[in-house]
């Protein structure tokens, strides 16, 4: 059967890596008793999916997580063997039966929504200024893995959620492969340091 997972992963688990988090996943299925199907071939994996990795430092409101149990299981059952063992920094929101021929999770993937508090000196005035003139370019360029970058298209939507008390930007952003847009490189074209701010993904769009 194939079951998706819908978690929180909060403050605790903010610089825990994609990586990590599948294992610590894959532990915490294990200590449940949750069986999972493996793949075939030589080296065979446990059938385990998350939907898209979450940048280091960044939390994780609406996560997804896609299983295949070698047996049948009931979404209850499942989240009542899970909740005990789940380690500080996840938190289970809801559990559903996906069809088994439905895509794969990162392919149907279109969109993701990210929420970024900003530092407090940052004035929203000046930072519309900024926004205004990303969104009127064609090209914004960034460095990704030591190459260059036009992180323009993978913006859908950039603008000011709330001024008060702090400032918080919203980013809707692409989530397809290889056109991924990242907040870290929005903010610094915002000419933001991404390591002051407090991001967190509030929605994955399929």
């Amino acid at each position: 059967m194939r079951f998706r997972l819908t978690f929180q992963k909060t403050t605790d688990m903010r610089f825990t890596g994609h990586l990590d988090l599948q294992h610590t996943w894959m532990r915490a299925l294990r200590r449940a008793g949750i069986a999972l199907e493996h793949s075939q071939g030589f080296h065979p994996l446990p059938k385990i999916q998350l939907a898209s990795a979450l940048p280091l430092g960044c939390t994780g409101a609406a996560e997804i997580l896609d299983i295949w149990t070698e047996k049948d299981w009931c979404a209850s059952a499942i989240d009542l063997c899970l909740q005990p063992v789940l380690p500080p920094g996840i938190k289970l929101v809801s559990i559903e039966a996906i069809d088994l021929s439905a895509p794969k999770v990162q392919v149907a993937l279109r969109s993701q929504e990210y929420l970024a508090e900003l530092p407090p000196e940052i004035h929203p005035l000046d930072l519309q200024q900024q926004i205004n003139a990303l969104l009127a370019s064609i090209e914004s360029e960034a460095e990704r893995r030591g190459k260059p970058i036009n992180i323009r298209p993978l913006i859908l939507d950039l603008q000011i959620e709330k001024s008060k008390p702090a400032v918080v930007i919203k980013m809707h952003l692409r989530a397809q492969e290889s056109a991924t847009g990242r907040p870290d490189e929005v903010l610094s074209a915002l000419g933001v340091s991404p390591a002051a701010c407090l991001i967190e993904r509030t929605r994955l769009i399929f």
